[in-house]
């Protein structure tokens, strides 16, 4: 038995490959926007853009989730696709070092769905790099969780 399978979903407007775990009792499927907050900002500005970002992220999967906390104890598979506008990240010109942006989305993204930062039942990890946006207000994070 696989530990996980492959399939297409559309998230927002974008039809992407997602981690699913066999048997999956819930999922959630939500598109963030707003400027990715990067881990190690560097600046006052980095730091209130990386805060404005968590809250999103945070705020945008507590609504989609439901009333209730999702189960901690449970497995999880999340699916990241993140799509940048390089105008909002002038300092890093073309080069964005992704893996600096994927701390900030799973601390709120288990916050969103528990109420608290601890993602170590974050089973299967699957990112990617969606293909830069011209425009600012596409800036965002697609994200699809599997729970079981």
């Amino acid at each position: 038995m696989n530990d996980f399978n492959l399939n297409n979903r559309t998230i927002g407007d974008y039809k992407s490959l997602v981690i699913e775990l066999p048997g999956s009792m819930r999922s959630l499927s939500v598109r963030v926007s707003g400027v990715i907050g990067n881990f190690d900002p560097s600046t006052k500005t980095g730091k209130a853009k990386l805060k404005d970002w968590k809250k999103q992220v945070t705020c945008t999967v507590k609504k989609c989730r439901g009333d209730e906390p999702w189960d901690p104890s449970q497995q999880y598979a999340i699916t990241l696709g993140l799509q940048f506008c390089l105008a909002n990240h002038p300092s890093y010109d073309s080069k964005l070092d992704v893996d600096n942006y994927i701390k900030p989305i799973n601390d709120a993204l288990a916050v969103g769905l528990f109420g608290h930062r601890d993602d170590s039942n974050f089973k299967t990890l699957l990112v990617y790099r969606l293909p830069n946006t011209e425009r600012e207000d596409q800036e965002g994070v697609a994200i699809y969780v599997s729970a079981k």
